[in-house]
């Protein structure tokens, strides 16, 4: 009786010890791929669920990771015994290399290695550094790194963050009622190659060239300026020098839009004036 439970207790010790493990990994891993493979680890016993519930664990963490808390992570979370034998930090490669480019508006969309790594893993030891031609401005760009002087490429895709303004409610092609109530103040993340609208001050003086959905981000080439001042129009004319301000009257001899130069033409003096247009029938000449 005593033999069978000392036998019972050695085989409960052995399959108790059967499932403890060991993995050791890389110091830093710098994540590019979304899912990651096992090229982190360095050596474990562990087995493949164990290492794939780990990978999995690694691919959505960030941060450093302590290995006592891991250990007991996983005893927690799987019923699975492993001994982490290091501490690892887990850092996002889009992270890492957005704080080393020049211009802080801009963003990583995605980044992907040219060798098809899913990680870069190194150890504390190892020196990184980042060469990037051109990387002051948004588009593709191949990033060269440096790893204790061995190259090594990735390629990225770089968008901007840019202050805009946003449709409240949709936007009838060639709307000339505009003003801005239709519009809010956010900031988006885009290629940069459109040119944003921004002179919501002077949103009055505009009118759609097509129709905009509510959502949308104003762009400059939605917009075209309407005409203010219209030929053999009367118009109320600034006129402003140092020492000088008065107004006055006098006839458009031509159409004007808003900052546009027209020819004025007043028929008391009959002299002929040139002024930029400022409002609705109003010119400023200065002097």
């Amino acid at each position: 009786m005593i033999f069978k439970f000392a036998l019972s207790l050695i085989l409960l010790s052995s399959t108790t010890f059967a499932k403890d493990c060991t993995m050791q990994t890389s110091a830093r891993v710098y994540k590019i791929n979304k899912i990651l493979d096992s090229s982190f680890i360095k050596s474990t016993n562990c087995s493949t669920e164990a290492k794939n519930h780990f990978v999995r664990f690694v691919s959505s963490a960030s941060g450093k990771l302590n290995p006592k808390h891991l250990s007991h992570l996983f005893s927690t979370e799987y019923g699975q015994s492993i001994q982490f034998a290091n501490p690892i930090e887990v850092v996002d490669a889009r992270d890492f290399v957005a704080e080393k480019l020049k211009n802080k508006d801009l963003v990583i969309e995605s980044l992907s290695s040219l060798y098809g790594k899913a990680s870069i893993n190194l150890e504390e030891s190892d020196r990184l550094s980042i060469e990037c031609a051109k990387c002051e401005k948004p588009g593709n760009k191949n990033i060269k790194l440096k790893i204790n002087g061995k190259t090594f490429w990735l390629n990225a895709k770089i968008k901007i963050k840019r202050k805009g303004y946003r449709l409240k409610t949709d936007v009838a092609a060639f709307s000339d009622n505009l003003d801005s109530t239709i519009v809010e103040q956010t900031y988006g993340i885009d290629s940069g190659k459109v040119a944003l609208f921004s002179d919501v001050n002077n949103l009055k003086f505009y009118r759609t060239r097509r129709p905009i959905s509510k959502g949308s981000l104003l762009k400059q080439s939605d917009l075209i300026l309407k005409n203010l001042v219209r030929y053999n129009n009367k118009v109320e004319v600034h006129i402003k020098s140092d020492s000088l301000s008065l107004k006055t009257k006098a006839l458009a001899r031509e159409n004007g839009k808003l900052g546009q130069l027209v020819k004025l033409f007043n028929p008391k003096t009959k002299k002929v004036l040139t002024g930029k247009v400022i409002d609705y029938n109003k010119v400023l000449v200065e002097l």
